[in-house]
């Protein structure tokens, strides 16, 4: 793998650009860029827990976020040219081709969002691979998160209470980026959403409640902990219980005599019912 001279990938991606209206040219030098700074050393997938299913070049991240900024006239000037060219992104079987669509779509405007949203729904549906959807949760909703709130609260309810367990974690992990925006305040929305993913946890969710949980406690810790508390004393789940405890170090200490108290109380609930 050549060493990313910046100019030079400027220039690279400049010229990648000016194809976007025609997909398939775009593609196609899309995989001549990514060959050129492929690390054919370091497969992702081989080693560590997440698993890519779909080809790889093992491209580094810096060069496909010059592809995004290359492109990022064009997202607002020409939305459903970009929309477009991202359909063509991800009916490629390359992680870089999706990995660089759900980048896109995130940066499309507010205007669009419909269309972004059934993108972002069929493509959280269909695909299996864990650092892929990873990706997708991360990129896809980056600017809506940022310019209308209101909008991705609607939208995060609607995925988390899908029988589509993609979508529940969809739902769950866009309300990160949300809280961790300074300018949002509606902490009592998020916590009514989360609420049932809380009080009913699966193994497919639990993992993204807990990143969101860790998120929340770092904006408002005393908040977070009322919510919890209510919580706690309305359900008997142990498994409940099992989640929030792996909370606790992340709160003040006070805060956390208080969930202790409450979870020794759902353990007490639970057992009681163990022997009736």
């Amino acid at each position: 793998m050549p060493a990313i001279a910046p100019v030079k990938l400027k220039l690279q991606v400049a010229r990648l650009a000016e194809t976007y209206t025609q997909p398939a040219v775009f593609i196609q030098e899309l995989h001549t860029l990514l060959r050129l700074y492929a690390d054919n050393t370091n497969r992702p997938g081989l080693s560590g827990n997440r698993q890519v299913l779909v080809k790889t070049y093992n491209t580094p991240l810096p060069v496909l976020r010059q592809v995004r900024v290359g492109l990022s006239t064009k997202t607002n000037s020409d939305p459903d040219g970009v929309l477009n060219l991202c359909d063509s992104l991800w009916r490629e079987n390359y992680y870089e081709h999706r990995l660089l669509a759900s980048m896109l779509v995130g940066e499309l405007p507010v205007e669009v969002y419909k269309q972004t949203i059934q993108r972002i729904e069929n493509w959280a549906q269909t695909t299996t691979d864990d650092l892929l959807s990873t990706s997708l949760l991360d990129y896809s909703l980056a600017r809506l998160c940022r310019e209308s709130p209101t909008i991705i609260l609607e939208i995060a309810g609607k995925w988390i209470q899908s029988p589509e367990k993609n979508l529940q974690r969809l739902g769950i992990h866009t309300l990160i980026p949300l809280v961790s925006d300074p300018n949002f305040h509606n902490l009592p929305a998020v916590f009514r959403l989360l609420g049932p993913s809380l009080r009913n946890p699966t193994s497919s969710t639990s993992a993204d409640v807990l990143l969101l949980l860790n998120q929340l406690i770092q904006v408002s810790p005393y908040e977070t902990a009322h919510a919890l508390q209510s919580i706690l004393n309305a359900t008997k789940d142990v498994k409940t219980a099992q989640l929030i405890r792996k909370t606790l170090s992340k709160f003040p200490r006070e805060i956390q005599i208080d969930l202790r108290q409450a979870l020794g109380s759902l353990s007490q609930r639970a057992k009681n019912d163990e022997t009736t």
